[in-house]
């Protein structure tokens, strides 16, 4: 327990180049430089490998190539990377495959 805090204090008091990242699993999704969606301990760790973090939690299609995502509608509110608006997307899934950032659970709020 120590040496977590003492990592995560180094990390908020060091300068960018020389940070660590705490020593915690909470998994994110992350979509890397070379367009593979892959599974991090953390988004600390995500980001200081320059990946952009999708969402929390695993991956739901990893890799590269595009998936076959189930039709159950559970939507998500997501950043769509092209236009960088809010958009609906049927399912996490589907979010995921588009590379999009999602925003919370749910559809997005209805312009007005």
């Amino acid at each position: 327990m120590k040496l977590a805090a003492a990592l995560f204090i180094l990390c908020a008091t060091s300068p960018p180049a020389a940070a660590y990242c705490p020593l915690m699993l909470k998994p994110v999704c992350g979509l890397t430089k070379d367009g593979s969606r892959v599974k991090f301990a953390n988004a600390c760790v995500a980001e200081r490998k320059g990946a952009k973090v999708l969402h929390d939690g695993e991956c739901t299609a990893p890799g590269t190539e595009p998936m076959m995502c189930s039709m159950i509608y559970k939507p998500v509110c997501a950043t769509e990377p092209a236009t960088k608006t809010e958009k609906t997307y049927s399912s996490l899934c589907v979010s995921e495959t588009a590379n999009a950032t999602v925003l919370h659970n749910g559809e997005c709020a209805a312009k007005k």
